[in-house]
This record gives C-alpha cells, structure tokens and sequence, in this order.
C-alpha cells in the first residue's frame, strides 16, 4: 500500500524479446514516430524490431569489434548508423542490409583507427560527430561531412582521455557537448575555426559522465543533466562553474524506495516537452533473498522539481 500511494500509476510489460543467449543488450534506438527499434548486443549484433509486438524483422552483424552506438536517421527510418571500437562508423539500408557508407577514425597526421566509444549526428545531418578511445596520440572528437566519407577535422587538445558521449544541441546546431573519463564536460562551438576558439565551456563534473542530456530552460537550451558512472545525478548550467543541483546515489534511492543503494541506477534524463521539468528514469535490482513485493527489480520514474531542486 505504501508503494501504491508513492508510485500510482503501474505498468506492466506486454511482451518480452530475448535478443541474444548469454549476452547484454548495450544500446537501444529508436525510428521516428517509435516504429522500429534497434537494439545492440555484447555478441556483436543488431536486432531490428517491430516496437509494439517486438517482432524481430533483421539481424545484422555490422562489426567485429564491441559495438558503441546505434542511431536512425532523423528523416529516414530505413537509414541506420552503427559504430564500433573497430575505429569505424556505418550507414546500413535496412531495406538491402548493405553497408552502404564506413567512416574511418582516423586523423591526418595517424592512419591507426581510432576506437570509436560513442558518436551523435547534428539535427540537419549534416555533420556526424565521433568521440574515441584514448589512444597513443590522445583522445579525439572527430568530424565528418555526412555527405562525404573523409575526417573533416578533430579536436583533442581539450580531451585527456576516453571519450564517454559527444551529443549535439538540440536547437543550436553547431554547440556540441562532450564527455570523458577525465571527469570533465566541455561544450564546443563547432562552427569556429579552431579548437580553441571552439571550447566555449569546460565543466568539472569530478567524476565520469556516462549520459548527457540537453535540457531547455527560458527558451534556450543551456541546460544539461548528467548521469554519472557512480550512479549520481547532476543538473547544470553550462555558464556556471558548479552544477545547480546535484544528487547523490543514496539520495536517488532514498526517493525510489531502493532499500540499498548499492542497487539502485540511473537509466536516463529526459524532457517530455519543451521548458518542462525533467524526468529521471531509475531503477534497482532486487534481493532475490526477500520476500516482499516492494523490493522486486524495477524501474521507476522522478521528476526533477527545478524550481525547488528536490
């Protein structure tokens, strides 16, 4: 009764959809209008799926190297993006299931691949942006013209070691925010001509941000969450020096009702509609020793109150 009167409203799974034996699924995707999925195994493979029965309609195995991102296309739902620590990025027709494009990670001065960890496309796809494993010359965000096949340009002065997310402005094409595993978030103006002119903001998260969101505030979006590898949460400004509001684990399974920290997650921030306050989706495992019904795996769902910071 006391979970009921937390967490009103309930929901139930309709179906499931085993992927993959033995495996992790590690990234999941979705078309425009939610219509396909995709959704990436730690075998190496992509599973494509109808989104409301689950029914699988391809299986693609696009690398041969640990797969790091999945992404449609904004304007095609045939179109989709694969990356991998093979150092490359590719565009599938899921019509054909032919590799119809391979960006390479490399720079002019290296022909190594550079491991691909993570890569995000600008909201005109126009410009695909890859961030890289830390390699002997460094970390890199690299640039390419979606229309071509070659590095446009890259940065890596900036960057000290792996790169965790790079996510385009949702609004704002050309500002880009990126993270590593040096504990730092910077914000880069693409459109300049050189990386230092380009870093516009560097925050000190302290710790590694996994996930990066936009969030928009006073009709800009200069806002960004961030969910980090300890299970924290911070809210931030990208003009100040310190996040606005800043959670800790126990405090986010404290408000899940998670008896154990150590068991609680962050899945995801998100915002539901533009200027309104975000949503955190979080989650717990279960004991598989106890007995009670309230502390059963689950995911649940907290609204961050901006104007209170609760």
């Amino acid at each position: 009764m006391k979970m009921a009167a937390t967490f009103p409203k309930e929901y139930k799974a309709v179906t499931s959809l085993r992927v993959a034996e033995d495996d992790y699924c590690l990234d999941l995707a979705h078309a425009e209008g939610w219509k396909a999925l995709a959704v990436s195994a730690s075998d190496k493979s992509v599973t494509l799926m109808e989104t409301e029965t689950l029914t699988k309609t391809l299986t693609l195995e696009p690398h041969k190297e640990v797969i790091s991102g999945v992404k449609f296309s904004r304007t095609d739902s045939n179109i989709l993006w694969t990356s991998s620590h093979d150092g490359t990025v590719k565009l599938w027709d899921l019509r054909t299931s032919h590799c119809e494009k391979e960006l390479q990670g490399n720079t002019e001065n290296s022909s190594i691949l550079k491991p691909i960890t993570c890569f995000d496309i600008s909201n005109n796809e126009r410009i695909l942006c890859g961030g890289t494993e830390l390699v002997e010359e460094g970390a890199f965000v690299l640039f390419w013209d979606i229309r071509g096949k070659e590095v446009l340009g890259s940065y890596f002065e900036s960057v000290t070691d792996d790169i965790t997310q790079v996510v385009f402005n949702p609004n704002q094409e050309d500002l880009l925010a990126s993270a590593s595993t040096d504990g730092v978030i910077n914000i880069f103006d693409v459109s300049q001509n050189s990386e230092g002119d380009a870093l516009t903001y560097s925050l000190n998260a302290e710790v590694v941000a996994g996930k990066l969101c936009w969030l928009s505030h006073g009709g800009k979006y200069e806002r960004l969450a961030a969910a980090t590898d300890v299970e924290t949460l911070q809210y931030w400004d990208i003009r100040e020096s310190a996040p606005r509001h800043s959670f800790s684990r126990e405090e986010v399974a404290s408000v899940i009702k998670c008896p154990e920290p150590d068991d609680s997650y962050i899945v995801s921030v998100m915002e539901c509609g533009h200027g309104e306050d975000p949503l955190i989706l979080a989650g717990f495992h279960a004991d598989s020793e106890s007995d009670s019904s309230d502390s059963s795996d689950c995911l649940r769902t907290l609204r961050l109150d901006l104007s209170s910071g609760s």
